[in-house]
């Protein structure tokens, strides 16, 4: 018998005094790949103003004063806004955690340079456009200078090289490795993997659980423990959640908001799932930013920083 999921809290209980705020800043790109949203990459929303930029991250040390915050920077492709670095320091200033998302298409002496200047780099291997003897350079290189992890996004249509990618890397033994499932039209629905695929994909994400652990877990949040009605427990993380659609919890309470936030150039909402609605835009002077979380109303979710929240079931309130 399938047993009933009651509640999703981090494996990790530091996890639980974390927030991430994670903020695509614009839309410029020098990739443009088939499977991502085309406002993601079609270079018409340019960088924040910074005095802006500035007074919105200290509406958020403010608001969140007590707790650990991270923001995740990403584009676009982040390591192309001239005021990256700036930003990064101001953010450690204010005792915020500092994240970039990026493609790593950068120079190796860039990154050399730079990578003390970030907590962590999360590393996204696109195999359209990657060079993926660059790619594991750049991982080699921010390595022994930082944090670091790598996603792989397996596409169907390219199995066996994204498969492979992600597992000699793995094997490298320099950064874990997270084998992201390919979503389309926006991210609405997965893309469509044979049963042998599935198979396979399905193992190896078995296999990232029990990785040698990076920053990522403290300053991202890390897997998740899935609590059971029968009183069992099981950690997974957010791939496997998303892999077995194990990520339906219409109805159920969702810190979203409370634990994140995420923006869209400007646009403020507790998570990329949009649910709990608009908060605001980074330009407003009064923001209500939230304290509590939301109830979910959403048939899936496939926003990492959704799936990371801690959530509980209507039964829960019965045990």
């Amino acid at each position: 018998m399938t047993p009933i999921p009651l509640r999703i809290t981090p494996a990790t209980t530091a996890d639980t005094r974390r927030v991430v705020v994670e903020w695509i800043m614009s839309s410029v790109c020098n990739y443009a790949c088939h499977y991502c949203p085309i406002y993601l990459h079609d270079n018409r929303v340019r960088w924040p103003d910074y005095d802006s930029v500035n007074r919105f991250t200290r509406t958020v040390a403010e608001h969140y004063h007590g707790r650990d915050i991270t923001f995740l920077l990403s584009g676009g492709e982040i390591t192309l806004w001239p005021q990256l670095l700036r930003m990064a320091a101001d953010l450690r200033a204010l005792g915020i955690d500092i994240a970039v998302l990026s493609n790593g298409t950068r120079p190796l002496p860039w990154w050399a340079t730079h990578a003390p200047a970030f907590d962590h780099v999360l590393l996204s291997y696109h195999h359209e456009r990657a060079e993926p003897h660059h790619f594991r350079a750049v991982v080699n290189t921010l390595a022994p200078e930082t944090s670091v992890d790598v996603n792989v996004v397996i596409d169907p249509a390219a199995f066996d090289t994204t498969m492979n990618l992600a597992a000699t890397i793995q094997a490298d033994g320099k950064a874990p490795v997270h084998r992201k499932i390919m979503f389309l039209d926006g991210w609405a629905r997965p893309a469509d993997y044979s049963p042998d695929q599935h198979a396979t994909l399905t193992d190896a994400l078995a296999t990232e659980v029990d990785q040698p652990g990076s920053r990522e877990t403290a300053l991202l949040k890390g897997d998740l423990d899935v609590e059971y009605l029968d009183g069992t427990h099981q950690v997974l993380t957010p791939s496997q959640i998303i892999d077995t659609g194990s990520n339906r919890w219409p109805g159920w309470t969702c810190n979203v908001g409370a634990e994140s936030l995420f923006i869209r150039f400007d646009e403020i909402w507790p998570a990329s799932c949009r649910e709990g609605g608009r908060i605001g835009s980074i330009f407003d002077h009064n923001l209500p930013l939230p304290t509590a979380g939301i109830t979910c109303t959403a048939g899936s979710c496939n926003c990492i920083a959704g799936i990371k929240a801690t959530k509980t079931a209507p039964t829960a309130i019965h045990h």
